[in-house]
């Protein structure tokens, strides 16, 4: 029995140190301006605090697989979306070299781009 509990202490450690670590790539911040760092921070310390006495062995290992799965997911879809942007702006990139640089626009007598040469 003291096995089970150290190995769940562990577990849920290690879950929230990887929620932690998983925070550092959310830097924008949310409608009242405080970064998603922060807010997935204070968010995981809550849920951990809340089922820190959780008697129910069944019930401790659901919670630490539905953070785990939360956790895979959401760093998933964030680096999906990343790789997405990476790649629009990697073949916006190409447009410009393929056009001189610029999307085909020109500089007009003001410096500023006009989109197709007007």
């Amino acid at each position: 029995m003291r096995q089970a509990l150290l190995t769940t202490r562990r577990e849920a450690l290690s879950l929230y140190r990887a929620v932690i670590r998983a925070s550092v790539l959310f830097v924008w911040r949310d409608d009242r301006g405080r970064a998603w760092r922060d807010v997935i921070r204070e968010s995981a310390r809550r849920e951990f605090e809340a089922g820190r006495h959780e008697g129910d062995p069944e019930m401790v290992n659901r919670l630490l697989l539905t953070g785990r799965d939360a956790l895979d997911r959401a760093v998933k879809r964030f680096l999906d979306k990343r790789e997405e942007i990476q790649r629009e702006e990697d073949s916006g990139r190409g447009a410009e070299r393929a056009t001189g640089g610029h999307l085909g626009g020109r500089l007009g007598d003001d410096g500023v781009s006009r989109a197709g040469g007007k």
